[in-house]
């Protein structure tokens, strides 16, 4: 029976992922600025429930949710702001500009739990970003960004090169758990 209550509302995910992995990142104003997305379309593939256990699995791939995020240190760097993004796609030869309308907020950098002394702000882009690795191969993102201390403001044009990746992840949930845990514990989580 207690194993019944512990294995209550867990199991395991097997997901396929189609997706993007960029470079080390830039420095600007002695912040480490990335580009990330994460994917969201793709196909389910089983799923299985035992009444107190699930497993399931999918594949994911674009269109993709992207972010511009920064890793800074605590007490220093104070915001981002995003003012335009390029996105370029090396096969199929697209380049446009996002509309500059959507962009110009400024994200807060909030501090790392279990990191003492790091800080993270992430920039999310509204809507999607409409790539796909198989069909538009590598994509070079371009943006024209701020970082704020508490000693300047410095902007710069940047560009962050990504290339498709492939991978296979193996994730045991346990339900619980992740709705104690929520966002505002991590400020590196996805928003959605």
């Amino acid at each position: 029976m207690a194993l019944a209550l512990l294995c209550t509302s867990c199991g395991h995910v097997l997901t396929d992922r189609s997706s993007y992995r960029g470079e080390q990142g830039v420095e600007v104003n002695r912040a480490l600025v990335r580009s990330a997305v994460k994917p969201l379309g793709g196909t389910a593939g089983f799923a299985l429930s035992a009444g107190v256990y699930t497993a399931g699995s999918g594949t994911l791939k674009g269109p993709f949710l992207w972010r511009i995020e920064a890793e800074g240190d605590d007490g220093y760097h104070k915001g981002l702001t995003v003012h335009r993004v390029k996105v370029e796609t090396k096969i199929t030869q697209r380049k446009e500009w996002y509309p500059q309308n959507l962009l110009g907020k400024t994200v807060e950098f909030h501090p790392l739990k279990g990191s003492p002394g790091e800080v993270f702000a992430q920039y999310q882009i509204p809507g999607e970003l409409e790539v796909f690795p198989d069909e538009d191969g590598d994509i070079t993102i371009i943006a024209d960004l701020t970082v704020r201390t508490v000693e300047e403001r410095v902007r710069k044009m940047v560009r962050f090169r990504m290339a498709p990746q492939q991978s296979r992840d193996f994730e045991f949930i346990f339900l619980p758990a992740e709705i104690v845990q929520g966002k505002k514990s991590n400020p590196k989580a996805w928003n959605w």
